[in-house]
């Protein structure tokens, strides 16, 4: 889907005067964001980005996940990669359990921490064991999804025994 039918789509649900207003634009730009010239790139489709263009203009500028996790908070989620394709299933694998471990285990560490200093958990302690509440997530839900997939399905070759430098017997008739 393109930027400009997302945005037409979300602005038919509520309304372009209500957009406008909410933005503090004029309905007419709320019209051209809706546009889209199918040959043109995004940023020249209407003669001004809109705003998922831009959104992700500062995406690739960055590259900085923050940006996408607060836009998935913002929606009441969060943000889970996909699965990665281009490397070795099993260092993919060892990887993601790794990063579900040491996030697991900086919870607990927050958590414990804050109950160990004065035995309760202030607002500022409590932002901490969101943050990384938030990471355990995305690693555990992403590292599930590449479950589901199959990316880990693979048979393993099999073992190589000690005296038959791994080869399997034949029988003889």
């Amino acid at each position: 889907m393109k930027s400009n039918e997302a945005i037409r789509s979300a602005v038919d649900a509520v309304g372009v005067k209500k957009v406008a207003a909410a933005m503090n634009v004029s309905a007419s730009l709320v019209y051209k964001w809706c546009e889209g010239a199918p040959d043109a790139a995004p940023d020249e489709a209407c003669g001004t980005a809109n705003p998922l263009d831009r959104v992700a203009a500062l995406w690739e500028c960055t590259r900085d996940i923050a940006l996408i996790d607060w836009l998935c908070l913002r929606a009441g989620g969060t943000f889970v990669p996909n699965p990665f394709r281009d490397r070795g299933v099993n260092a993919e694998y060892v990887e993601r359990t790794q990063k579900i471990i040491k996030d697991f285990s900086e919870l607990l560490t927050t958590v414990s921490q804050s109950m160990i200093n004065d035995d309760r958990v202030d607002r500022r302690e409590a932002e901490q064991i969101r943050q990384h509440w938030q990471k355990l997530k995305q690693h555990a839900e992403s590292f599930v999804l590449a479950c589901e997939q199959g990316l880990y399905d693979k048979p393993r070759p099999p073992e190589k025994g000690p005296d038959d430098g791994g080869r399997k017997p034949v029988r003889r008739g």
